[in-house]
């Protein structure tokens, strides 16, 4: 369960390195047969547009795993953001990977201006974190993205913390050292926005392909959702997940 009680949001990053019948086949092989009522799939443009005559899921909902390079106010970002609309996205993620903070407020502030869900990714690096800069990096990417952005947006966002343990390192950390490192992005989040305004932000986990990441802890910590950033061969997880 979520944070909240309710069923949490699970978003699958799916990769292009299976066609659109390869995928759509593995998703609804590895779909629960029952307490999903929905899945967020972010895919490749080309496969926005196969994916639902493939699969024909009305718990699918769709979105682009990424958005144009842009400025807000550029004509060209608009209307890429439009072809993602066009194509049946409902929301977009926007990465941290080879981009500052500064480019990603950028994406974020297209995304609201043209109606996509924004699902934002933020999280420090395996060498930050052995150096202990786990919560300067989050400040600095959170200041960066939401500093002076208007609370009244904030509860369209998911923030996902995609931090060490969501790729090659996974087997260095428990759960419990996740939930710790996301009780400080919420310290981080309060501090940045203010508490009453950190609560609209929907927070999910980053998790890799593993069982490790998933379940209860002692802490006060529970995501809203999770987001599977290795695409299919995470789908196994799913029954956990709902």
């Amino acid at each position: 369960m979520g944070s909240d009680g309710q069923q949490p949001v699970v978003i699958v990053n799916l990769q292009a390195y299976r066609s659109p019948q390869e995928t759509a086949s593995t998703l609804q092989a590895a779909l629960p047969k029952k307490g999903l009522t929905q899945l967020f799939l972010a895919a490749p443009l080309p496969y926005l547009v196969e994916l639902p005559q493939l699969i024909n899921d009305n718990k699918m909902i769709y979105g682009a795993n990424a958005i144009p390079d842009a400025s807000t106010d550029s004509f060209t970002a608009s209307v890429s953001a439009l072809l993602l609309k066009d194509a049946g996205a409902t929301f977009v993620v926007i990465g941290k990977d080879g981009i500052a903070p500064a480019g990603q407020k950028d994406k974020l502030r297209l995304a609201l201006k043209e109606k996509l869900i924004p699902v934002v990714i933020v999280g420090e690096s395996l060498a930050e974190f052995d150096d202990g800069k786990t919560e300067e990096v989050l400040t600095e990417q959170v200041q960066g993205i939401f500093g002076e952005m208007d609370p009244e947006g904030l509860d369209k966002i998911y923030l996902v913390y995609e931090g060490p343990w969501s790729h090659s390192a996974s087997d260095r950390f428990s759960l419990s050292q996740v939930a710790a490192a996301h009780q400080k992005l919420q310290k981080v989040l309060e501090k940045v926005l203010k508490k009453e305004n950190a609560k609209k932000i929907k927070v999910l986990q980053s998790i890799p392909n593993d069982v490790n990441h998933v379940g209860k802890t002692d802490s006060k910590w529970a995501p809203d959702g999770y987001y599977l950033p290795h695409g299919a061969v995470s789908l196994h997880l799913l029954e956990q997940l709902i």
